[in-house]
């Protein structure tokens, strides 16, 4: 990711000081830095889900048919992207086609924590369903609960599990609300 950045930047032909800027947060990445990065970055993300496609189609193929098919994603440096915002991009490569072979994404974003509207930093596990695959839900909603209580009892501390029904309420690929 770094290396994209100051690729990035060294096309716009800017200093190089702008890297450690941005890292440390004392200012964004420039409008067309930031083009360059996130077209460089949609491509790799379109990799990720067209070799996704591939291989849930070859297993489906292999097992049969009737097997749901979740795209586990984990997020481990993001820089860029909030966690909203990448799956946005994810949903919308991955359940926005035709036929597409992905029933369900999770984001989890372990060891990378983004600071709430309380302040205090949060780790994100979010899913997204495929229209008519919001029954998947009855899966994945307990196994997230589980997965941050097991995580929360390693470092000693207690889960504070917040299941949220929509990460974007215009979007029809977040479960509805029951």
């Amino acid at each position: 990711m770094l290396r994209i950045v100051d690729d990035a930047i060294s096309k716009c032909k800017l200093s190089k000081s702008l890297r450690s800027d941005w890292l440390s947060g004392r200012s964004r990445l420039p409008r067309n830095v930031t083009k360059i990065v996130n077209r460089k970055v949609q491509n790799s993300l379109k990799n990720v889900v067209r070799s996704a496609n591939t291989q849930l189609r070859s297993t489906d193929r292999f097992l049969g048919s009737g097997f749901s098919k979740i795209l586990i994603v984990s997020n481990l440096q993001e820089l860029l992207f909030g966690p909203i915002e990448l799956l946005q991009v994810l949903a919308s490569l991955a359940l926005d086609r035709s036929t597409p072979a992905v029933d369900a994404i999770l984001l989890v974003t372990p060891g990378v924590s983004y600071v709430a509207n309380n302040s205090h930093p949060e780790c994100y596990i979010a899913p997204v369903y495929a229209k008519g695959k919001e029954h998947l839900g009855d899966f994945i909603e307990p196994l997230v609960a589980h997965w941050i209580e097991f995580e929360a009892t390693l470092l000693g501390m207690t889960a504070e599990v917040e299941i949220v029904d929509e990460f974007d309420e215009k979007s029809l690929m977040s479960r509805p609300k029951k």
